[in-house]
């Protein structure tokens, strides 16, 4: 079935008030925010370390209410409507934007730091019945596009937030249609927040709420563990923010004292940063065509370690006076810096949208909420240890901020190595992901007929040596490969094989004891629900025709009765990495890039699974026209 754009949903009732909602309070936010920062640091007479502690102590305020109250709120989250949550919490919103408008007319710090607090507190309640809602809106094949969409709409509204807040708090008159603007957000924001279709809990309303938040929160990660993936998913995601803080933390003083930029540049680069990571975003849901795809985690980690190492190694501008963003865009340097600087963005969107996709389809209904709460505090706690450890690198131990950005940006691989270390599939998704985008252009059809969950057999015809990298990227689940112990045994390859979970398998005739192994490791997977793919073929083809299929799969059947998936690879014969032409990988460039399929087609029942009958359906499905859709 073929995906449509994720910018179709914004015009579903399901999702575009929601968005627009959401959207709105983080505009909000920043806008207040950011204005009260530029009140401080030009208003009244105040010395350098006051105003530091200003800052320090309103970005204190507005994190420290989701390590004291999201756990409430995810508990909240998940025993009352979200629906409800969100318009209360817009309604709440209305309230501290009229309480804003004094604060920011009288200049009363002690005021303001009170709002923020207050918009503090409501963003994290809102956070967890944000995240949570939107399993219960979106198809499962719509969750990837949905957090692209809310990734962008995040950045876009932190983006131009700053961006307002800090040209409206800069005079008297303006800052009086700020005061107009933060109220008339708010009472949109409402609006919108009451188009927001029902999102009832489904588990029991009538649950009170535990406000002990260390019991609380103990019980949260307990029930998060036996979900696996789903808590190292959190602690990937707390990283990205921890490298946002730096970045966009440290990114003025680096543009003033190492690029020789002056604000105009700052704010060209935080607003490219932005468009990088909802371009990024965007483009996630468009690799992954729709699916939840963790494969594009890696890569995202890699992107942003080898852009944030190329902008942190940015060449030091020569002159005493700061350029404008005009003159430092103008030369060779500053559009390398930019593209740097979009690429870290870009990569970013591709490495978080599949976590927060894969942390709310993995979690169960009932826990979403305390989930989703539990990545907050975690969020929250990274962006303060990030802080901490910028004080610690520029002055305690005194190091350039290239340093501080250098040793950020390779903290990726640190965090890609304790990721793949954990779960070996995402870096094995990630080399099946990209073999299949660079060798061809692959189309699947018949997704929907391999299980969502429980064991399932998987039969394809064979004609290359990466079938199974394209059956891989094509399934929706992991598969366990049987393949040819000859070719399980090559060097290079058998790390990489064993982290896949490839059974090795030899003819019985060969190696007795290596087929039994088989036989048994491929009955144990099933058992353990699993899905096996096995090339009844037992060789790859010499000629591009089926090849008789053999029967051992038969006996698995006959003691592990699952169902079976007939595959079909379409156009890959005469391929590099086929035998038309002899020996395989002998003719480069062969049909590189061409367009090729993988097609499921639906279970048959193990009573009726025999070699003659797959064989029959396969061959059927290949002797079809192609009708492969993305």
């Amino acid at each position: 079935m073929k995906t449509s754009s994720s910018l179709q949903l914004l015009r579903e009732k399901r999702f575009g008030p929601y968005f627009v909602a959401q959207f709105l309070g983080a505009f909000n936010d920043n806008l207040f925010k950011n204005a009260l920062l530029i009140i401080v640091a030009f208003g009244a007479a105040r010395s350098e370390q006051e105003i530091g502690l200003i800052n320090n102590l309103a970005a204190g305020l507005f994190i420290l209410p989701f390590f004291l109250f999201a756990l409430v709120a995810g508990n909240i989250a998940d025993t009352v409507d979200k629906q409800l949550i969100i318009k209360r919490l817009k309604l709440t919103e209305c309230l501290l934007a009229f309480a804003a408008v004094p604060a920011l007319l009288s200049g009363d710090v002690k005021l303001m730091l009170a709002v923020l607090f207050g918009f503090g507190l409501q963003s994290a309640f809102f956070a967890p019945a944000k995240y949570s809602l939107l399993p219960q809106h979106l198809a499962m094949h719509e969750l990837v596009g949905g957090n692209a969409l809310v990734q962008l709409g995040t950045f876009v509204a932190i983006l131009v937030g700053t961006l307002v807040g800090g040209i409206f708090a800069s005079s008297q008159l303006l800052l009086y249609w700020l005061c107009g603007l933060i109220v008339c957000v708010a009472i949109l924001g409402y609006v919108f927040a009451c188009y927001v279709p029902p999102a009832p809990p489904s588990q029991d309303t009538t649950a009170k709420v535990d406000w002990n938040i260390w019991r609380m929160g103990q019980l949260a990660v307990k029930e998060i563990r036996k979900t696996p993936g789903v808590l190292l998913a959190i602690m990937a995601v707390s990283w990205f923010w921890f490298l946002g803080t730096v970045v966009l933390t440290q990114l003025p003083s680096f543009s003033k004292s190492v690029l020789g930029g002056d604000a105009t540049v700052v704010s060209v680069l935080l607003a490219i940063f932005s468009v990088g990571i909802g371009a990024g975003s965007l483009l996630c849901e468009r690799l992954s065509a729709g699916r939840l795809e963790i494969g594009l985690v890696p890569l995202g980690a890699i992107g942003m370690a080898v852009f944030g190492s190329l902008f942190a190694f940015a060449p030091a501008a020569g002159g005493v006076e700061l350029v404008s963003a005009l003159s430092f865009f103008s030369s060779g340097s500053g559009i390398w810096v930019g593209l740097h600087v979009v690429l870290i963005g870009v990569f970013g969107g591709l490495y978080i949208v599949p976590l927060m996709a894969l942390i709310q389809a993995k979690t169960s209904s009932d826990m979403r909420g305390r989930t989703m709460a539990i990545n907050s505090v975690m969020n929250a706690l990274f962006m303060v240890v990030a802080a901490l450890f910028s004080i610690v690198v520029l002055v305690i131990l005194e190091w350039s901020l290239s340093t501080l950005l250098l040793l950020t940006a390779l903290g990726n691989l640190v965090v890609l190595a304790v990721i793949v270390k954990a779960v070996p599939a995402y870096f094995i998704r990630m080399l099946m992901w990209l073999v299949a985008q660079l060798s061809y252009r692959l189309r699947v059809a018949g997704r929907e007929n391999l299980p969502e969950t429980g064991p399932g057999l998987i039969l394809a015809n064979h004609v290359t040596f990466i079938d199974w990298m394209l059956l891989g990227a094509a399934s929706v689940r992991p598969l366990r490969f049987v393949m040819y112990k000859p070719f399980y045994d090559i060097r290079v390859l058998r790390p990489i094989l064993r982290w896949a979970g490839a059974i090795p398998i030899s003819p019985r005739h060969e190696d007795e004891k290596c087929y039994r192994e088989a036989m048994d490791a491929i009955k144990q997977a099933l058992r353990d629900g699993e899905l096996v793919l096995v090339f009844p073929e037992g060789k790859l083809s010499e000629t591009g025709e089926l090849q008789t299929f053999r029967t051992g799969f038969e006996r698995v059947l006959a003691e592990v009765p699952v169902p079976v998936i007939p595959a079909a690879l379409h156009g890959l014969w005469g391929s590099f990495f086929s035998r038309r032409w002899g020996r395989a990988m002998r003719k480069p460039f062969k049909r590189v890039y061409s367009r090729v399929g993988v097609e499921f087609g639906c279970p048959v029942v193990p009573e009726e699974a025999t070699a003659e009958v797959l064989q029959q359906q396969i061959a059927t499905m290949l002797a079809k026209e192609e009708q492969i859709e993305r």
